[in-house]
This record gives structure tokens, C-alpha cells and sequence, in this order.
């Protein structure tokens, strides 16, 4: 029968499950820890107040997982074997991208993968903490925030989870803090940016730009215009908001946002023979995108470079889809986060409750509509 903490994730054995083994996970001692855990996380253990870090990590044909926080680190070893795990998750993956995906495989994959991945640290998760989720490149990086428990509540319901996009990590921005409406935000839509447009354009009256500018009055906007390479230097030193409008390909080799300008080659970031930081200052960009192109690894891949291209050029918070959803649905996650934001709802927390929003509504209940909306943060 299931085992649960009050107040705290519950967990199942898996006897209950299919084809899974009874046993989890063992605690174990002397292993190695991941890529920089020790380095970057434990010397900010006694920071880690409001958060528990947890990283998947693959040793030969294992997985360990390590949880860390103020009360101290943990390590486990799940039982399934890497190839397993691998192919429970690029599974869940490649149906969760489908709209039109088997809604009750899907939901058993979750549930597996629940069980394998967070199962064993159920019992260290407290709901008063978020939970900071770093996988190893051998392991896909799933949406942690999607996976199901035995009583059919995603963890979303229960933390506020976001990815860990690098390290080492540096503790120095109150991501988890509310944004503030005087933050200088830059709009900037290259889907209708026309080269040789005039350098100042209006406030949109109607479109997404508009969602993010009723929240943060203190704008500029590069839409239907185009900038000189100086001009969006100098604009995006002064951005402490990105809501950026704009498709990713696989046409380079990293992803590249384009900004239309009065030249004849796009901006790219980072800009060359600039600023390598562009945005010295931004604490959060929104990234409203369509995915084009067949890059191994698919969209995914996509996200992934254009994540970490963003944290690159400086910007401590990105929230972007994983993978292509109808415009529709966009809008209705960009309603609902800047909603969340405009009432002074930490960045964090609004990543929780915007998804399960469109989640609560029969059009948007399939996970491919709600569950690619992350959030991925470069520093503690």
C-alpha cells in the first residue's frame, strides 16, 4: 500500500506496477558525485533554503541520483538500468510532442518514471521547497514537472519545478522573487520585423507583445521596425525583461535569435564583436517561438542550445516551450504567467501555476499543450 510522509509526495511501491522491479532505489556511499555538484553546490548548501537540487547522473549503465539542500546531500541508485531509463523517457518525449498522443500511455510512462526517477527522494521533498532538476547529458531531460503520482496529480501541483541549466552556479540573484513591474522590459517579434521599418515603433495595441507590456510599462520595442547592431547593444544593456517572438532552426550550429536591423546580415547572439553578455542585466526572458528545422535530436536539441544560448548571453531566467505547441496555446500560457506576475506572484510560482491553468481548461488537458512551459535558471 502506498507509504506517505505527511504533508509530502507520496510513494508506491512498484509491485503495483507492470513490468517494473519491487525494490527502487538503495542509498549508497563513496560514489562520485556529479560534474561540479561538490564544487558548485555544497558550498551553498546552508543557502538552499526554499530548494532542493536534485541531479540524475549516469555512471556506465546506472543512474545515481543525488538530492541536495540545506539539510544536507543524499544519493541513491536506481535499479532500472540507463538503457531502461532511456527508453521510458524517449518514449514519454516522443508522445508528449504529439497533441494527438495516446493520453493513457502517456500517463503510464509518467508514472514509471515517477517512480524511477523520484520514487527513492520522495520522503526528502517538502512542499514549502522547489525543486531544482539537473540531468546528465546521457539522460533526456524530461519535463519533471509533468510526471505523475499513483493518485494522478502531476508534481506541479506540489513544487514549483525548474531545470538547472549549468555550472557552476553562483548565488547571487533572488530568482524565486517576485519580478517588479518597474523592471525596463524589450519586446522583440522578428516575425513581423520588416528591414528598412522605422527604428522607433508603437506600443501593439493587440498581439503577445502587449501581454508582457501591460506588466512592465517600462518598455522598448523592436516590432514590425528594425534596429542598428548599436542600437540593440545599447537597448538590450538596459533590458531586465526579454519577451522575444521568434522561430529556431537548426540552420547553424547553435540556434541564433535573428533581430531584423538596416543591414544586410541578421543580429545574432552572441553579437560579434560585441559585448559577449548582452544582457548584463536581464533576470528573465520569455521566448514565444516556432521550431523549424531537423536537427538530431529533434526540437529538443533546439531548446536546449537556445537555453543555454540565452543563460550565455546573460539572462539568469528563460522560460520557453520544449517543443512546438499551436499558437492558441502560447497565448493562453503567456495570459496566464504575465497574469500571475502582474499580481506579484514570484517567477517560480507563476511557472507552477500558469501550466496547471491551461491544464484545468478540457481544450488544453492533453500534456503536450501545458507540459513543455519550463523554466531554466542559471544561478541559484
Amino acid at each position: 500500500m502506498p507509504v506517505t510522509a505527511p504533508g509530502r509526495v507520496p510513494f508506491t511501491p512498484l509491485s503495483s506496477l507492470e513490468r517494473l522491479p519491487r525494490s527502487l532505489a538503495r542509498s549508497g556511499e563513496g560514489a562520485v558525485s556529479p560534474l561540479g555538484l561538490d564544487r558548485s553546490v555544497r558550498r551553498h548548501l546552508k543557502s538552499l533554503t526554499g530548494e532542493t537540487f536534485v541531479s540524475f547522473t549516469s555512471v556506465r549503465d546506472a543512474v545515481s541520483i543525488w538530492a541536495a539542500d540545506d539539510r544536507g546531500m543524499h544519493f541513491f541508485q536506481a535499479e532500472l538500468p540507463l538503457t531502461e531509463i532511456q527508453a521510458l523517457s524517449g518514449e514519454f518525449l516522443a508522445l508528449i510532442e504529439k497533441p494527438g498522443a495516446n493520453p493513457k500511455r502517456i500517463q503510464w510512462l509518467s508514472r514509471c518514471l515517477y517512480h524511477v526517477l523520484l520514487g527513492p527522494i520522495a520522503p526528502l521533498l517538502e512542499p514549502s521547497r522547489s525543486l531544482a532538476v539537473h540531468f546528465s547529458e546521457e539522460l533526456q531531460c524530461i519535463p519533471v514537472g509533468a510526471l505523475e503520482s499513483e493518485d494522478g496529480a502531476p508534481l506541479l501541483e506540489r513544487f514549483p519545478v525548474w531545470n538547472a541549466a549549468d555550472f557552476p552556479w553562483r548565488a547571487t540573484v533572488p530568482a524565486a522573487e517576485a519580478i517588479s513591474g518597474e523592471a525596463r522590459l524589450l519586446v522583440v517579434d522578428t516575425l513581423s520585423s520588416q528591414p528598412g521599418a522605422a527604428a522607433n515603433a508603437p506600443l501593439p495595441r493587440e498581439g503577445r507583445p502587449s501581454l508582457a507590456s501591460a506588466v512592465f510599462p517600462n518598455h522598448d520595442l523592436v516590432c514590425g521596425a528594425s534596429v542598428t547592431r548599436e542600437q540593440f547593444s545599447q537597448l538590450a544593456l538596459q533590458a531586465e525583461v526579454l519577451h522575444c517572438r521568434t522561430e529556431l532552426t537548426d540552420a547553424v550550429r547553435c540556434p541564433c535569435l535573428h533581430f531584423a536591423i538596416n543591414e544586410a546580415e541578421p543580429v545574432t547572439l552572441p553579437l560579434p564583436g560585441y559585448n559577449p553578455h548582452p544582457f548584463p542585466r536581464c533576470a528573465l526572458g520569455v521566448l514565444d517561438v516556432e521550431y523549424h528545422g531537423g536537427a538530431a535530436g529533434g526540437t529538443q536539441e533546439i531548446w536546449r542550445r537556445a537555453t543555454n544560448l540565452l543563460h550565455y548571453c546573460g539572462v539568469t531566467n528563460v522560460v520557453i516551450p520544449r517543443w512546438n505547441v499551436p499558437a492558441e496555446t502560447r497565448r493562453a500560457f503567456h495570459e496566464a504567467f504575465y497574469e500571475e506576475l502582474k499580481n506579484g506572484v514570484s517567477l517560480r510560482e507563476a511557472m507552477r501555476t500558469a501550466p496547471l491553468k491551461l491544464r484545468s481548461d478540457p481544450q488544453w488537458r492533453h500534456p503536450h499543450h501545458w507540459a513543455g512551459f519550463t523554466l531554466s535558471v542559471s544561478h541559484l
